[in-house]
Formats: C-alpha cells, sequence, structure tokens
C-alpha cells in the first residue's frame, strides 16, 4: 500500500477497544516473542495468532508490529486500551451476579 493511501487511512481510523485475548497478544509481542511463541504459551494456532494482530493492527491503526512494540510501551496507551475492556468486564460481573441473586 503506498505511504500516502496508508496515511489516508490513518486519518479516518478511529479507536476501538481491544480484547483481553488481544492485549495478551499485545503484552507478547512488546516482549518481542514471535508468533509461533505466543500461539504454544496462549494455546492457539498459529492462524489465528496472525487474525488477532490482523484485529490489532485495524483496531489501533498500526501498519506493524514494530509500530504496536512501540506503542504498547507507552503505560497511558495501554491504559487508554485495557481500561474499557475492564470495564466491560466489571459491567458484565455485576449483570450476572444480579441475574444470580434474581434465581435465588
Amino acid at each position: 500500500m503506498p505511504r500516502s493511501a496508508r496515511l489516508a487511512v490513518r486519518a479516518e481510523w478511529k479507536p476501538a477497544r481491544l480484547t483481553c485475548r488481544e492485549m495478551e497478544v499485545v503484552m507478547l509481542i512488546r516482549e518481542a516473542w514471535a508468533n509461533k511463541e505466543i500461539a504454544d504459551h496462549l494455546k492457539i494456532s498459529d492462524q489465528t495468532v496472525r487474525r488477532h494482530l490482523g484485529n490489532i493492527f485495524d483496531k489501533v491503526g498500526c501498519f506493524s508490529r514494530t509500530e504496536l512494540a512501540v506503542k504498547a510501551m507507552s503505560p497511558e496507551w495501554m491504559r487508554r486500551h485495557f481500561e474499557g475492556e475492564r470495564q466491560d468486564l466489571l459491567k458484565r460481573l455485576s449483570l450476572i451476579e444480579a441475574m444470580m441473586e434474581a434465581k435465588v
């Protein structure tokens, strides 16, 4: 993709939250793990790792592992992308607890 096209895509990019699994992959990419190592560690296929990376690149506006690793070194970047997922999980847990109490 030509640089001008990449810049146009990046200009239209809107941040999206990463899933917990995607955050796990980001953490391992940040530590310079290879796809095979990530797949073995998370007990998923190499193809699934590649799919997660593609989704992550789309969501965070990155074009390479290196760019992702550099961004992920920023505590503020990690907090921004992880905080939303953490809040969603807390909401889901509250709903589950409420449903369980209603059944009793």
